[in-house]
């Protein structure tokens, strides 16, 4: 791929603009970026995938949740949290207690196992949001949420035709 300042010579063939400003190209480059660094700094520290950390990353920031919970927050496809949840049991870093307000329910937590692979990633992880932080001042990293709220809202409200109306799309945000 052509670095950026090849890339502004390119055309966005959709709207015939510089590619190197359409939103959604950028945006996807930036998601690969972002995945690629996390995964490996993960693979290298705590031996864990992207998808194990943000359950992990979900469960130290909520406490014990459910695989419902989980999937509602990161809004990704359900029988890929249950496969990932299986894993993480599996391997003894998660455990799975029934819920004592629905019977149907499982809560998941972390084993001490768990916890301690958790405390081997978040030191990276932490080091990599701060360096990504620092870049912007506060006013900055404002503004960025709010726009990436509304982005975010645009992409939700998009109408695909042949859905039925009002149908909001959720999935992988790429």
């Amino acid at each position: 791929m052509a670095n950026e300042s090849e890339m502004k010579d390119f055309l966005d063939p959709l709207t015939g603009g510089p590619l190197n400003q359409a939103l959604t190209f950028r945006l996807g480059r930036l998601h690969a970026k972002v995945i690629a660094l996390a995964a490996r700094l993960l693979e290298q520290t705590a031996g864990i995938t992207m998808q194990q950390w943000r359950i992990f990353y979900l469960i130290d920031a909520c406490g014990p949740v459910t695989a419902a919970e989980i999937q509602r927050n990161m809004d990704v496809d359900k029988a890929l949290i249950s496969r990932t949840v299986r894993r993480l049991i599996d391997e003894g870093l998660l455990a799975s207690t029934p819920s004592k307000t629905d019977g149907r329910a499982q809560v998941l937590d972390f084993t001490a196992q768990g916890r301690a692979v958790m405390e081997k990633a978040r030191p990276i992880m932490r080091a990599r949001q701060e360096h990504i932080r620092a870049a912007f001042s506060d006013t900055e990293r404002e503004q960025l949420v709010e726009l990436m709220l509304r982005f975010e809202q645009a992409v939700d409200t998009f109408e695909v035709p042949g859905d039925r109306p009002g149908a909001a799309i959720t999935g992988d945000p790429t």
